[in-house]
């Protein structure tokens, strides 16, 4: 397993090196990230608290975990295509926020001017809000409440059980459609949802939201439990009275030799939504 780590991490740093930001930073970021990764490392060892802190890019990254840093690496790694679909000074929404690492991006790569991050589990919400007190605490669907299923980290909190020994959270819930930074936007430039299963259930509670959205950006899901699958959203979306059209496919997520979720990226095929391009 630690070979694998480090093999992955290796690998995170040269695609980190080929993204488009100044060496000193990329520099930067590197030293930090093995510097916390050992420091992290020997506090595990010895049972102390492994949350911190880092400055980079001009900003104050929180995280709550031993690979904190290296989880925000790798968002910048899957997503830094973004650049070639969002201008800068757009507004973003982020459902699945966790701890705020696509948020952050959002900020510091594609210079958004507005970030609505949306997450349900306590403990990494109270990360998120530390990265950006106008973060919102719900889980997004058409019940009031949700029962969230926890494992051992909250990257992977979803609907849907992950084992035995999840940790269970009741937390409140609403439409997309009506929470107050969503529905009091006129254009949304990009809507990234990323809910490990429950993607179907965000679309269905946002009608009104999509119609806004220029593009929309999901971890569709395939080999794993959810409750609309990757043909499921797809119809939906390219059904749907404003039709989206796949404009990219990202990164495949892979567990045992399945893939269980897959990034994709819709456009909006109206008049509406690609006026910018003009």
């Amino acid at each position: 397993m630690i070979w694998w780590f480090i093999f992955r991490s290796l690998e995170l740093d040269w695609q980190f090196c080929l993204l488009h930001l100044p060496d000193t930073l990329k520099l930067e970021f590197l030293l930090k990230k093995y510097y916390l990764l050992v420091v992290l490392s020997i506090k595990k060892i010895i049972n102390m608290p492994i949350s911190g802190k880092i400055h980079i890019f001009g900003r104050t990254y929180h995280f709550n975990d031993q690979f904190g840093i290296s989880f925000l690496q790798s968002v910048y790694v899957d997503n830094a295509f973004m650049e070639g679909y969002i201008k800068k000074g757009s507004t973003i929404i982020d459902i699945g926020a966790n701890i705020g690492q696509f948020n952050f991006f959002s900020y510091s790569y594609l210079s958004a001017k507005h970030v609505c991050s949306v997450e349900p589990i306590e403990e990494a919400y109270r990360f998120l809000k530390k990265n950006d007190p106008s973060s919102v605490h719900l889980a997004v669907g058409i019940s009031k409440t949700m029962k969230m299923h926890i494992p051992q980290t909250t990257l992977l909190s979803s609907f849907f059980p992950y084992s035995d020994k999840d940790r269970i959270e009741v937390v409140p819930g609403m439409r997309l459609d009506d929470i107050d930074c969503v529905r009091k936007t006129n254009i949304i430039d990009l809507l990234k949802i990323d809910t490990e299963g429950s993607e179907y259930t965000v679309l269905i509670s946002a009608k009104q939201t999509l119609k806004k959205c220029r593009y929309v950006l999901i971890e569709a899901s395939l080999h794993r439990p959810n409750s609309g699958d990757l043909g499921k959203v797809i119809s939906y979306l390219t059904h749907f009275r404003h039709p989206f059209i796949i404009e990219r496919i990202g990164r495949q997520y892979e567990e045992e030799g399945k893939i269980t979720s897959v990034d994709i990226l819709f456009k909006q095929k109206s008049a509406y939504a690609t006026r910018y391009e003009r």
